[in-house]
């Protein structure tokens, strides 16, 4: 038996790498029943993605997620008993591995309290670190009492052989390791697995006279909104007589009020400024030609981005800013897109392509993406989760 527990998420937000994780459990044990309790909606939704794939065994148990604290002590004394609570189900199951697959700082502090005091001999415990892995670059908190949650501080003290850490990616352990190096030993890497259902280009290669550039996701400076209103703005300017049309599209959720000062750019379309549904978010990655990935290099430098393997599933070429992922990404598949240190080398980079569409190298681009990202795939991640977890 093999527990595994979603702490965090609701809804939509990572039900398809959750899917990906069960998926690759599945095939690393075989024989071995799967266990995932989760928020809900969240696990009708991971139920939904894997309805046509391989997990066939495994149990959804509904569960009430943690309530939110802002008082240091009330936030550790709850997680810590919804952590003993989940740890506890696991060993009543029969549980050989307890895997959290999303963990925050003060859920890995109560999670290294429970297993060194607490009989759970039993148990090895998986826990994955996201996003919030990117607090190890920030300062420390001003409170000091808030140091005790730092995830820098709850990273290089007591950690546990019985308690390995995943970080979402190849790329992102040596800056791991770099940065805290007590952690060899403790944490491992294993890229982030999705399904790719399109086995062929999607889109027919660029025929008609408009290109389509998109940013996905929900619009934030740190995910860089801002650079691509301004690329946008630039690029709409009327002295490009005789190039191709660039339209730009925001395919997530928005709030003008954010972006006062972009409100007549040359944005062409955004479709909502509330979640959408996947299927929603499908049918418009469908007509993307170019995926633009601003992101802020120094807020990405530890954050492996589920948007890049989007643009991956509909076959799309990436124009990014530098980050470990997305170089990663282009040292294993190959030309997938456009690498910028900058916003103006992005600005030319789009420039030149409207201005002479690279046809056959957009083909090239979209046969290295076909052909390499197997590296995302449930089944090529198997054997590294075995290993790992043995």
């Amino acid at each position: 038996m093999i527990y595994v527990v979603e702490p965090i998420c609701r809804g939509n937000e990572h039900a398809i790498v959750n899917a990906g994780l069960l998926a690759s459990l599945n095939y690393a044990f075989p024989s071995s029943s799967i266990s995932f309790s989760g928020e809900e909606t969240h696990l009708d939704i991971v139920k939904d993605v894997l309805k046509n794939e391989c997990v066939i065994n495994a149990t959804y148990h509904s569960i009430t997620l943690p309530s939110h604290s802002d008082v240091l002590a009330n936030k550790i004394f709850i997680e810590y008993r919804f952590l003993k609570k989940m740890l506890v189900s696991a060993i009543n199951e029969g549980a050989r591995f307890a895997i959290f697959s999303a963990c925050t700082s003060t859920q890995l502090l109560c999670l290294k309290i429970l297993l060194r005091f607490s009989s759970f001999e039993t148990l090895t415990v998986i826990t994955v670190i996201h996003s919030e892995l990117q607090g190890i670059l920030m300062r420390p908190p001003r409170k000091p009492w808030c140091h005790l949650i730092w995830l820098r501080n709850v990273l290089r003290f007591h950690n546990l052989e019985r308690l390995k850490i995943l970080v979402p990616g190849e790329a992102l352990l040596p800056v791991v390791f770099n940065e805290i190096p007590a952690l060899k030993g403790y944490a491992y890497a294993l890229n982030l697995a999705y399904f790719f259902s399109h086995d062929s280009v999607d889109k027919v290669y660029q025929n008609s006279d408009i290109l389509k550039f998109g940013f996905i996701g929900v619009g934030t400076k740190r995910k860089g909104i801002d650079t691509f209103f301004r690329l946008a703005e630039k690029i709409k300017m009327p002295d490009l007589s005789g190039c191709m049309v660039a339209e730009f599209e925001v395919i997530g959720n928005i709030s003008y009020k954010n972006f006062p000062e972009f409100m007549n750019s040359g944005v062409s379309y955004i479709s909502s400024d509330k979640m959408l549904l996947r299927s929603e978010m499908n049918m418009l990655i469908r007509n993307i030609d170019y995926m633009i990935l601003p992101y802020d290099k120094e807020e990405y430098k530890l954050v492996a981005s589920a948007t890049l393997l989007d643009a991956f599933e509909f076959v799309k070429p990436v124009i990014a800013f530098r980050n470990p992922t997305v170089e990663y990404c282009f040292d294993k598949m190959g030309n997938i897109g456009f690498l910028c240190d900058t916003e103006e080398e992005m600005e030319q980079v789009i420039l030149r392509i409207i201005k002479d569409y690279p046809e056959s190298e957009y083909k090239e681009q979209c046969e290295n993406i076909l052909n390499g990202r197997k590296i995302f795939d449930p089944k090529y991640l198997a054997p590294i989760l075995k290993s790992i977890l043995d």
